[in-house]
């Protein structure tokens, strides 16, 4: 039985155990003998506090019992919105089933799904439509950046089940993440801080996408400044994480990484690095030294996991394959918003 259910009993009971009391109190002053009284002074003396008594008590007995009727009305109403409220979530599902396909049941435009995902999000049904997103994602009935708006909703606003599922799903769909022309989509929230308040499980796939991602591509293939968002993401997960583990999977992506994405720049720009408009900047020779020194401290402690050791000797053979022809240009604004 639901809470609510139980409390709409207490005004039922609550105005029998007061009946019962205010019977037990006539018998009493029946047993005393207030009935008996005669019109004498000694009995109106008596009689004149017992029936101001009796007042008081009818009195508290009527605004008990509006009480009781109010709180009974409260539970009532309350019970009637919760109701509501379930009742429009259940026609913002179903609505947003109907929205995923046409009348002819050919799948819908990709603005008019992911227009259903957003409603069901805002109706708080994450989980409903993380569910419809990991069948949609796959087959293509959904674009990316909807897709990653959903994730990063999600981590934002969901549960921790939620966001281990959020990124669970962003993991099995890493592909997804790159745009026809070449783009990629990561959530907002993971642009620039690396956030340590979500779950291990959701940070370890969070972590393997990001460099799952970067290996869909040769080196070469990614924008400066897309290389630059991800050395940012690497190097905050290192300085941040607290699971020793994670920091060693990012610094040896980072190690290789310098080996990789800035070599094929002039010497110069290895004592040069990244610099934001947050203010934040990262030298590159700087963080070669604290990686050096954290190799020296933590680089016997094999305790990452056997896909990020799979995915390291992955990104070493992905170094090796750049050339030296140098990395497309950047023709958006790297320096602010690496994507």
């Amino acid at each position: 039985m639901k809470k609510t259910e139980k409390l709409d009993y207490l005004p039922a009971v609550g105005l029998a155990a007061f009946i019962i009391v205010a019977v037990i109190f006539l018998i009493i002053l029946k047993n005393i003998g207030l009935f008996k009284l005669t019109a004498t002074d000694s009995g109106a003396k008596v009689l004149a506090p017992m029936l101001a008594l009796v007042g008081v008590l009818g009195t508290a007995m009527v605004t008990f019992v509006g009480l009781l009727f109010k709180r009974s009305f409260d539970l009532h109403k309350l019970r009637l919105q919760k109701e509501a409220e379930k009742r429009l979530s259940m026609d913002v599902a179903i609505n947003a089933v109907k929205l995923m396909n046409t009348d002819t049941g050919a799948p819908a435009p990709e603005s008019q799904q992911a227009g259903a995902l957003f409603a069901l999000a805002s109706q708080g049904q994450i989980e409903f439509a993380l569910a419809l997103l990991e069948k949609m994602w796959p087959e293509g009935h959904i674009n990316s950046s909807s897709a990653v708006w959903l994730i990063d909703y999600a981590l934002r606003f969901g549960s921790e089940k939620l966001q281990d599922l959020a990124a669970t799903v962003m993991r099995n769909n890493v592909a997804g993440l790159i745009e026809s022309d070449g783009s990629s989509h990561n959530p907002m929230s993971l642009w620039y801080d690396w956030n340590t308040n979500l779950p291990v499980r959701a940070r370890e796939n969070i972590i393997d996408t990001f460099l799952e991602l970067l290996l869909l591509k040769p080196v070469l293939g990614w924008n400066k400044g897309t290389l630059n968002g991800y050395f940012l993401r690497f190097y905050n997960i290192w300085e941040s994480d607290p699971e020793l583990r994670f920091r060693i999977e990012a610094s040896l992506v980072l190690g290789n990484f310098l080996q990789s994405a800035y070599s094929t720049d002039p010497p110069e720009r290895k004592k040069s690095g990244i610099f934001l408009d947050t203010g934040k900047s990262l030298i590159f020779d700087d963080v070669r030294l604290k990686m050096d020194g954290f190799f020296e401290e933590h680089g016997g402690d094999l305790v990452v996991s056997n896909q990020a050791l799979g995915l390291i000797k992955k990104l070493r053979a992905w170094v090796a394959e750049a050339d030296a022809e140098p990395a497309a240009e950047d023709d958006s604004s790297p320096r602010s918003h690496p994507s």
